[in-house]
């Protein structure tokens, strides 16, 4: 019996560990990219992500280097799921990292392939956005309408929760057709649960 009961617990103390090491996901990138030229300081939030971390470009020109240790895991405050969603499945808890995202001004406009990685492995591939236009940050207003440039730029922000809804006012110098376009799809990992939820409405 003895011999038993020692087996059991060693059994336990192995099925704990393997759980517990999990290969990082890439969550969010904001602002999602840079103009190319342009040296910017970027946030970025993963899931199982922890201070060993590791970033690789796909483009060699891109560099993007951490500047800092981790975060705590942020918890989103209440309420983030309403009605029957609140006692369903919980969605994962990031961290964020400081990093720096340096673009040459020879990389051509499009979207660039980059992972993480760590001692418990590899993440899925995460998408850096380069373009030829200024980076326009989206701020918290009093009023919740930020008042944008004139086009051309590129508006990087965050939906946090998922109610949430940003305004913006959009004032063109000159008449014309203008183009909107939405990337959070494309940039956000399937791990994110807002990646597949974006919606544009203009007004």
């Amino acid at each position: 019996m003895r011999s038993l009961s020692i087996s059991l617990v060693l059994l336990c103390f192995t099925t704990v560990t393997a759980f517990a090491q999990l290969a990082p996901e890439i969550g969010y990138v904001v602002p999602g990219g840079a103009q190319a030229g342009t040296s910017v300081e970027v946030t970025l939030g993963g899931y199982d992500w922890t201070p060993d971390m590791q970033l690789f470009v796909h483009d060699p020109r891109v560099k993007l280097e951490l500047l800092g240790p981790p975060t705590e895991v942020l918890i989103t405050e209440p309420p983030y799921w309403f009605g029957a969603k609140a006692r369903g499945y919980a969605w994962p808890l990031p961290r964020e990292f400081k990093a720096r995202l340096t673009v040459p001004a020879e990389v051509p406009p499009g979207l660039i392939r980059w992972q993480a990685a760590n001692a418990n492995g590899v993440s899925p591939v995460g998408w850096l956005h380069v373009t030829p236009y200024p980076e326009v940050l989206e701020t918290p207003v009093p009023e919740g309408l930020q008042l944008l440039s004139a086009p051309p730029f590129v508006l990087s922000g965050q939906i946090r929760r998922i109610e949430e809804i940003d305004r913006f006012r959009l004032r063109p110098t000159h008449t014309g057709l203008i183009t909107i376009e939405l990337l959070a799809r494309q940039l956000t990992s399937p791990a994110n649960p807002m990646a597949l939820h974006g919606m544009l409405q203009v007004t």
